[in-house]
């Protein structure tokens, strides 16, 4: 039971809110907007943060209090997960520049892939230099330059 007389239940049902529960009461509304604001984030240390930002002077530990109160528990972060599988039996693609980086000294098929394809181009509003793939002739980048 509750270890309390039938005179003092019916007494204590008869009194006002004690200042204490009026202002938990207050806290935790401005808690649970903390709290849905950051998307469900944010933890004690954060809540208490924002609070404070808003001149709300209360404790962290009462902020903590209230959120276990209330069930609020922080979603955390999902870890990254990583996805490379370096134990396999696939074979490993071809080096095709073989560290040989000059057009020249390349291969025929790297030395397409090396050279590139410049074209300047003047205009009213200043000269153009446009640069392409030298394989696809798609273009890579362009810069105006003003004359």
């Amino acid at each position: 039971m509750l270890q309390v007389s039938p005179s003092g239940f019916y007494a204590s049902r008869g009194r006002p809110e004690s200042t204490h529960a009026q202002t938990d009461r207050r806290l935790r509304v401005l808690v649970r907007a903390s709290f849905d604001e950051s998307r469900q984030r944010y933890g004690s240390p954060r809540i208490h943060e924002d609070l404070i930002e808003q001149a709300v002077h209360v404790s962290r530990k009462r902020v903590v209090r209230v959120m276990q109160e209330e069930g609020l528990q922080a979603r955390v972060r999902k870890r990254f997960k990583s996805t490379t599988m370096s134990d396999h039996d696939q074979p490993v693609a071809a080096n095709l520049l073989d560290r040989r980086f000059e057009a020249d000294a390349a291969p025929d098929r790297t030395a397409r892939a090396l050279r590139g394809l410049l074209a300047a181009y003047n205009l009213d509003a200043g000269d153009v230099i446009r640069a392409s793939d030298g394989v696809r002739k798609a273009p890579l980048g362009h810069d105006v330059a003003e004359t």
